[in-house]
């Protein structure tokens, strides 16, 4: 059976499962399907947990401001459409301001090459090494909505990112322990209640 099709718009807020009875809240900041290579859409994460259950929630109650993070892209779409994240109203969107992202290129070995600096108007290149005042941005990818769950959960940015932003270097995969389908199915099961597809 096809699934049915979504529509999200900036403003939106989503409800994203942690647990059965714990969630958190975010709200879709900048969704802009027209606007070429400009990074969208974005979701901010708000600061707290949150009842699993939309009828517990009062979004005026809630400032949708506050922000556990600086907003990063994911794939809401997908995640509304497959059941992950849930819509539970539209406000409009209060201080924000399209933000700045960091990137680099690495090697195999998991250093840095060369680090950029991005928003929605253009793109620099800031060095070989990210310089402290860049730390604090966020990193320029799209992260599954799995993903998004695990940095709400864990307070971690995604690997390798992290890493990258930390030390100018990661550990590839190859050289690190595996995560065992069996542990990502428990992950899923804990948080959803099924099996990742």
């Amino acid at each position: 059976m096809k699934k049915k099709r979504v529509n999200l718009k900036t403003g939106d807020v989503l409800l994203i499962p942690l647990s059965e009875t714990e969630a958190a809240i975010a709200q879709l900041v900048y969704h802009e399907t027209n606007q070429g290579s400009v990074f969208t859409p974005l979701i901010r994460v708000i600061k707290g947990t949150f009842p699993n259950d939309e009828a517990l929630i009062d979004l005026d109650e809630i400032d949708l401001t506050n922000q556990l993070f600086p907003p990063i892209c994911t794939g809401v779409g997908a995640a509304v459409r497959e059941g992950l994240y849930k819509k539970i109203g539209t406000r409009p969107v209060e201080n924000f301001t399209y933000p700045k992202f960091i990137s680099t290129n690495y090697l195999d070995d998991g250093l840095a090459n060369i680090w950029y600096l991005s928003d929605d108007k253009s793109t620099e290149i800031i060095g070989e090494t990210l310089p402290e005042q860049y730390k604090r941005l966020e990193y320029e990818v799209v992260l599954s909505p799995f993903e998004v769950i695990d940095r709400i959960i864990s307070g971690e940015i995604t690997f390798p990112y992290g890493d990258l932003i930390k030390y100018n270097k990661f550990t590839p995969r190859h050289k690190r322990r595996k995560i065992t389908k069996e542990e990502k199915d428990k992950f899923s099961k804990d948080v959803f209640g099924k099996k990742r597809s």
